[in-house]
């Protein structure tokens, strides 16, 4: 069986190869062209990069939408208004395949620097969250807290996809407003 893992370069965890962030400190992974799955039969390869048709029904469905996109690595950035005057900004991003070898979309926002002492209360802020969940993640070498959730792409339809954009940036903005944090352009 293959062996191969992506190293991350801030922490050194050995990484999934379809991983696009470090699942230990999130920290952004370098894109492999192909590499092989430590999970797939003897010599199989998978592809790092997201299906075209994954690609092409997000791409829809951001189009669909109008809010402001910009392309970023591996996926784009999206201003989604939350009220009259607020706007947040949601990264969505290919975060490799599941174990099934499924394209996945990680959708994310940024709430504020890590603050430790309020670690306890995103815990149980979780577990009110329709969909989701507040973490850590390692950007540009800085630590932040960012709500994030993952999709399956093959199965998101766009009324899945704009209800989860629109989740995302509204409870995201509510944290960060609650965490004293501002919005920050990190691609």
């Amino acid at each position: 069986m293959p062996s191969h893992v992506v190293t991350c370069p801030s922490c050194g965890f050995a990484n999934h190869p379809s991983c696009s962030f470090c699942i230990r400190c999130g920290t952004d992974l370098p894109a492999a062209e192909l590499v092989a799955d430590p999970l797939a039969p003897e010599g199989a390869v998978a592809e790092a990069d997201p299906s075209a048709a994954s690609a092409e029904r997000l791409r829809a469905v951001l189009d669909e939408l109008g809010h402001p996109a910009r392309e970023i690595p591996r996926g784009w950035r999206v201003k989604v208004p939350v009220g009259e005057q607020r706007a947040q900004r949601v990264y969505i991003q290919f975060a490799g395949r599941d174990a099934d070898g499924d394209d996945l979309i990680a959708f994310y926002t940024v709430c504020g620097p890590v603050d430790e002492q309020r670690a306890l209360e995103l815990l149980r802020c979780n577990a009110k969250l329709a969909f989701g969940a507040f973490s850590l993640r390692t950007i540009q070498q800085r630590e932040f807290i960012v709500l994030g959730a993952n999709q399956l792409a093959a199965t998101a339809d766009a009324d899945e996809l704009r209800k989860l954009l629109q989740h995302i940036a509204r409870t995201g903005d509510s944290m960060e407003v609650h965490l004293g944090g501002a919005d920050e352009d990190l691609f």
